[in-house]
Order: C-alpha cells, then structure tokens, then sequence
C-alpha cells in the first residue's frame, strides 16, 4: 500500500518527521521519474533499500547510504539496478565496514559479481588514497538469489524479516515483517501465483487494489507501525 520516490530532497521539509529506531517506516527515495518501487524501510534500527535506480546516491547521499544494512531487488531491470554502483562505491567510501548485501531474482550474482570485478582497479586506489575504514574487502556487494521456485530469507535479524518470493522469471516479490505488522512489496506486472497475505502492499498503481497504496508516497515518510515512546 505504500510507495515512493517523489523527486524531493531527503530531509528538507520543514515537517519531515523523525524516524525512532522502534517505528516501521518508508520513506521516498527522492528519485525522479523511477519506475519502479523505490522505497528506504527503516524497522529496528536497520536500514532495507527497496531497488537501486540510477541517481540514488545523489538522491539519499553518503550518510543513509553508509547506514544500509540490505538491498532488496524486485528485478533487474535497468530500472532497479542502474543505481548499484554509486550504492556500492559511496557507502564504502563513506565508511562502511562490511560487504553490502543484495538480495533478488536468478542472475543478481551473476550482475554482483560482474560489478565487483569491474571495480578491482578502482577500489585498489580508493584504498590507497581515501582508505576506507571497512578495508578493501567492505567495497564488495554479496549477492543470494532465489534459483528453486521457493521462498527463502532474504533478510533476518529476529525482529525484522524479509522472505523473499518467486514471482516470475526475473522479479521477486518480498514479504517484510516487523512485530506483528507485515508488508508486501509486489513487483510491477506481475500475477502472483499463489496467494500473499499482509497488512499492507507496496505495488504499482495500475496493479493497485482497494486498500493499496502506490508510489509515489502522498507523505515524505508513511509509518506502517510506530513506538508510543517515538519523538
């Protein structure tokens, strides 16, 4: 029911609410034009990019993009992914201190591994000349795709969930759960086999339903949950 990218600026509402480390949250990724969901989930004190579209480096800068915990790909389309490398190179630069995680349909290795690859010679003189606290091997994106037809997790911490599902050759659908509240993130045109229960749906708005919310967001961030002790 929710989505994003509304070509603003993060931060510069003069209403913008905070984000507490106990909320369930979206917030738009400020990217113009994007055709597909793109959307930052913050719940638990972790950040999920939902896509990567080109400009988003730009879009979210190196402060969110050093903090991200995950990736989650609905496809790999151009649309999705064009943004990868300036996810990959800033936040590495910018001092994150593990290898980024990236979840999505068959062929995301293959797409991760042909970036890490082509980036060795870059990342060697980063190294040198910015030496990134993370070290060399931060600088790298760890792919896991879904190869069998069945769900499997994409992301896990306990208290926040991601279980990816199969929803075409090239797309996967997500289900994210925090507490008790869950959410769907459907990818655009696609009919899912087989029936996805959730609080909320983040879809396309021509696959939209009564109840759904599309991109992009009609509020800079929309709450799915949020603690009473929030700010």
């Amino acid at each position: 029911m929710l989505g994003a990218c509304t070509g603003e600026v993060a931060g510069t509402q003069p209403d913008f609410p905070e984000i507490g480390p106990a909320d369930f949250a979206l917030t738009s990724c400020h990217v113009p034009r994007a055709e597909h969901a793109c959307v930052l989930l913050s719940a638990g004190g972790k950040r999920l990019l939902i896509n990567a579209p080109a400009g988003i480096g730009d879009a979210l800068g190196a402060d969110v993009l050093v903090m991200l915990d995950a990736i989650l790909l609905t496809g790999l389309s151009a649309q999705e992914t064009e943004g990868l490398d300036e996810v990959r190179n800033r936040g590495w630069t910018a001092g994150r201190l593990e290898p980024l995680r990236v979840s999505g349909p068959a062929g995301v290795d293959l797409l991760a591994r042909g970036l890490n690859g082509g980036f060795q010679t870059a990342d060697a003189v980063a190294q040198v000349t910015a030496n990134p606290p993370g070290g060399f091997g931060a600088a790298l994106i760890v792919a896991r795709e879904g190869d069998d037809g069945a769900r499997w997790t994409a992301f896990d911490t306990g208290d926040l969930t991601a279980v990816a599902v199969p929803a075409g050759r090239f797309q996967q659908a997500y289900i994210v759960s925090y507490g008790e509240v869950s959410l769907l993130i459907r990818p655009c045109d696609v009919e899912l086999t087989r029936e996805l229960v959730a609080d909320f749906t983040l879809t396309c708005p021509k696959d939209a339903v009564e109840g759904d919310v599309s991109w992009p967001l009609a509020d800079p961030v929309v709450f799915l949950a949020r603690s009473e002790v929030s700010p």
